[in-house]
């Protein structure tokens, strides 16, 4: 009898340990290629919360010895749901304007002189944005993407506080919120009639996702090309099937555009409606010579009516390799579902001793 016990106790440990870790492995390398694993992902979060409420009932009925086994595998199988992308090497596909605008890009001065200050925040259109909030939010910062504004109003208010330039790009009939992009310098045109390029990306049916790209002069900066991404998000169970499918082909387009630009210099900004654990959209992007800088979370703003608890980095900034984080932090502001995250990045070369 107490061998068997001894045996018993033995299979627990085992599978407080392994279970946790071999289920963190699998959820790491191939959850966000389903829409089941995708939304194991998106609930990490509150795994953790049922991983300690698990840990904290072991050691409260005095199991310490089980209670360390699961906390051991748990530990580990969080890490797992962490490994580094695979890279995925764009498609050779080159869009008809990135020719004149890599050329463009790579013109007069080629050095980055100096850091810069970005703010960037998704907002819900049908949530009022005080003017006030935003010209604060907009002060001593060089550059300024809102996402989900439905009017060019908000935007005005922002280069008013910048003293700079701004576009408006609205939702039109693609569903998604307006896209604001507000600068301390200008936009250039590069030889057309426009100061923008980009293209629609997969999405849901009656959805939209896009791809915005400017072609930005900030004063003490520099010449950078600016890729701004909304990527489609779903709504409702009919849509979670192929949303994985779509956001991966949305990624590998967004990648090749940047591949064909001018990858070292490039900022891109983007709502990308998933955390950094979707491993396979992190490998596109890697893929073209980008790496994403470690911002704080962005969502939610609040939860379970406490403020400043953000869980889910949605709000992302992928670089070239001209760039470096100097710091960053999240910013408060009332009403919406998202903080805003205002960042510093400066040039590799001032990071080098």
């Amino acid at each position: 009898m107490p061998r068997s016990r001894h045996t018993g106790h033995t299979v627990a440990f085992a599978l407080a340990f392994w279970l946790p870790l071999l289920g963190g492995l699998a959820i790491g390398l191939v959850a966000d290629r389903s829409a089941a694993g995708a939304l194991l992902l998106l609930a990490e979060p509150l795994l953790a919360v049922l991983a300690v409420y698990v840990g904290l009932a072991l050691a409260l009925h005095c199991h310490w010895r089980l209670a360390g086994a699961s906390a051991a595998g748990l530990l580990a199988g969080f890490a797992a749901m962490h490994l580094p992308p695979t890279l995925h090497p764009p498609p050779p596909l080159r869009p008809t304007w990135s020719q004149g605008l890599r050329d463009c890009a790579q013109g007069g001065d080629t050095h980055l002189q100096g850091p810069l200050r970005l703010v960037q925040w998704t907002v819900d259109p049908s949530r009022p944005l005080a003017d006030e909030a935003l010209a604060d939010l907009a002060r001593g910062a060089d550059l300024f993407v809102l996402q989900g504004a439905s009017s060019p109003a908000p935007g005005t208010t922002i280069a008013d506080a910048m003293d700079g330039q701004v576009r408006f790009y609205p939702a039109g009939e693609a569903g998604l919120g307006g896209l604001t992009v507000a600068v301390r310098g200008n936009f250039l045109r590069c030889g057309s009639e426009e100061d923008a390029w980009g293209a629609p990306l997969p999405a849901r049916e009656g959805g939209g996702a896009r791809m915005v790209v400017n072609l930005i002069e900030v004063e003490g900066v520099g010449r950078i090309p600016l890729v701004s991404v909304q990527l489609d998000s779903p709504h409702g169970p009919a849509d979670w099937a192929d949303w994985p499918d779509r956001l991966d082909q949305g990624a590998r387009q967004v990648a090749a555009a940047v591949q064909a630009i001018d990858p070292d210099r490039v900022l891109l900004v983007g709502d990308l409606g998933v955390p950094p654990s979707f491993r396979h959209l992190a490998g596109q992007l890697e893929g073209a010579g980008l790496r994403e800088l470690a911002l704080p979370p962005s969502w939610p703003a609040r939860l379970w009516g406490l403020p400043a608890l953000p869980l889910h980095r949605l709000d992302r900034l992928w670089v070239g390799r001209d760039w470096a984080l100097g710091s960053t932090r999240p910013l408060q502001a009332r009403g919406q579902a998202r903080v805003p995250v205002r960042s510093v990045v400066v040039p590799e070369v001032m990071t080098a001793h």
